[in-house]
C-alpha cells in the first residue's frame, strides 16, 4: 500500500490536494508564495522577504496591498487553508507532515536513525516511503528563486541519500541482487560518489560477482583520476584488497533470526520520535494509517507476538491503534513495548486497559510512564505495589515520628540524654 498522500505538494509541479483532486497551483506568483510558505510551514515568513522574492527586487507601488491580494488569492485557491498574518509574516498553518517536501525530510532522518540503529526493515520502510513522494524535479518552474532553487538542490541530494539508505539496508538484509541496477544507474548519474561506487562494488561481490566487483573499482578509479586527479579513497581500497584476499569481512551477514528481530538501540530511546498518523475521527482511523513508521512498527510487533490477532484489521482496531501510538508520542521504545504485551491479551481489552490510563495521565505522568513500560509496575489492585512510594517521590519524606523529641537541627549537635 503506498503511503497517504500529502495535500500540499513541491517535489514535482507545485500542486496541492483539493476536494476536486490534485490541481496545479496557477501563475508564477501563486506557485512561489505557496511554495515559499509551504517550505516553512507552521512558522511565520516575513512580508518584506515574500515581496522581494515575489518580485524580484522591483515591488509593486504598494507592496503590502499586493502581497495581501496575493495571499487572499492563494487562501480562496486552497480552499479555506489557513493562511494567517502573525508576528509580521504570513504562516501556512498545517502540519509539516503534509507538505510532501517536508515529510521526505521527516522520512529521510528517521532512516538514517533506523539504519544506524540496526533497524534494517525499517530503515528500508522509511526510505522506500520517502522515495514514493518524488513525483519529478522539485518546483522546477521556480528556479529563477534562489531560494527555491538552493532548496530543490538539496531535496535532490535527499533522495539521493535515501535511495543510498535503502542499498544499505538491502545490503544488510542479504537483499544484494536488489541494490544492483539502482546503483549502477546512480554511478552513471553522479560518477564522482565514491560512497555510490563503494555500495555497488560490495553489492556485486556479496552477490557473487566478483569479477564484476572489481571491475567497477577499476571504472571508479578510473573516473576519479581522470576527473580530479586523485587516487581512491580509504573505503574503496580496502574494498578492493577484501575482494582480491576474499577477506571474511566482507561477507555477507548473518541475516536476522526474524522478520521482527529487535530494531531498537541507543539513539531511537534519547527523544527519538516516529512519524505519526493524523488522529482518528468519528469514521475511523485516517487514510493510509497503517504506513505511517509509528504504527508500522507497532503491527509489525503484535503480529510477532500474537499473529492471528492482527490478521484482519477493522476500523475499530485501526482507531484503537492510532490513538494508542499517538498518546505515546511516537516513542519507538513505548510503541514495542505496548505491542509485545498483546502477548498476554487481545487488541480491545488491551486498549481499554492501557489507552484508559494513559489518556487521563499528563504526558510524562507516572501512569504514562507505566502504560509506556518504563515506569514503576502497577499493584493488583491498580495502585502501586504494596511498600513503593509515588514515582518522582522520597519515600522517607511523608514519615512521621511517632515517639520521641523532635531531632535537633543546629550546626552542632546537643548533648546526648543522659
Amino acid at each position: 500500500m503506498p503511503p497517504p498522500v500529502t495535500p500540499y505538494l513541491l517535489l514535482g509541479p507545485v500542486s496541492a490536494l483539493l476536494s476536486s483532486g490534485v490541481a496545479p497551483v496557477r501563475g508564477r506568483r501563486q506557485s512561489l508564495l505557496f511554495a515559499l510558505l509551504a517550505l516553512r510551514a507552521g512558522s511565520p515568513v516575513d512580508t518584506g522577504w515574500l515581496t522581494e522574492s515575489l518580485w524580484r527586487g522591483n515591488p509593486p507601488r504598494d507592496p503590502e496591498n499586493s502581497l495581501q491580494s496575493q495571499v487572499s488569492r492563494l487562501r480562496r485557491f486552497l480552499e479555506g487553508a489557513q493562511v494567517r498574518f502573525i508576528c509580521g509574516g504570513y504562516m501556512l498553518e498545517v502540519p509539516a507532515c503534509e507538505v510532501d517536501a517536508l515529510r521526505m525530510d521527516s522520512l529521510c532522518a528517521q532512516a538514517r536513525r533506523w539504519l544506524s540503529a540496526g533497524g534494517f526493515a525499517m530503515a528500508r520502510a522509511c526510505a522506500d516511503d520517502a522515495l514514493t513522494l518524488w513525483r519529478g524535479e522539485p518546483m522546477a518552474d521556480l528556479h529563477d528563486c534562489e531560494s527555491v532553487r538552493l532548496e530543490a538542490r538539496r531535496l535532490a541530494e535527499l533522495r539521493l541519500d535515501a535511495t543510498l539508505v535503502r542499498a544499505e539496508a538491502d545490503l544488510s538484509l542479504g537483499l544484494h541482487t536488489e541494490v544492483v541496477a539502482p546503483m549502477r544507474r546512480l554511478v552513471a548519474e553522479n560518477p564522482l560518489r565514491e560512497d555510490l561506487w563503494a555500495t555497488l562494488v560490495l553489492a556485486l561481490y556479496r552477490g557473487g560477482r566478483s569479477a564484476d566487483a572489481l571491475d567497477a573499482y577499476r571504472q571508479a578509479r578510473s573516473i576519479l583520476v581522470r576527473e580530479l586527479g586523485l587516487e581512491p579513497g580509504p573505503r574503496l581500497r580496502e574494498l578492493e584488497r577484501g575482494i582480491l584476499t576474499r577477506s571474511p569481512r566482507l561477507s555477507s551477514p548473518a541475516p536476522p533470526c526474524s522478520a521482527h528481530a529487535p530494531l531498537l538501540a541507543g539513539p531511537l530511546t534519547a527523544g527519538f520520535r516516529l512519524d505519526l498518523p493524523p488522529a482518528a475521527g468519528p469514521a475511523g482511523p485516517p487514510p493510509g494509517w497503517s504506513d505511517y513508521p509509528a504504527t508500522r512498527l507497532f503491527l509489525e510487533r503484535a503480529r510477532s507476538v500474537r499473529p492471528e490477532l492482527m490478521d484482519t484489521l477493522g476500523a475499530r482496531e485501526g482507531t484503537q491503534i492510532v490513538t494508542l501510538c499517538r498518546l505515546l508520542e511516537g516513542e519507538p521504545l513505548a510503541i514495542e513495548l505496548a505491542a509485545a504485551s498483546m502477548r498476554a491479551t487481545t487488541l480491545t481489552s488491551w486498549s481499554s486497559s492501557t489507552a484508559g490510563p494513559c489518556r487521563r495521565g499528563r504526558p510524562h505522568s507516572p501512569s504514562r510512564r507505566r502504560t509506556a513500560g518504563f515506569g514503576p509496575p502497577e499493584g493488583a489492585d491498580g495502585g502501586l505495589r504494596p511498600g513503593s512510594a509515588p514515582a518522582g517521590r522520597n519515600p522517607r519524606r511523608n514519615v512521621r515520628p511517632t515517639a520521641g523529641p523532635r531531632p535537633r537541627t543546629g550546626r552542632h549537635p546537643g548533648p546526648s540524654p543522659g
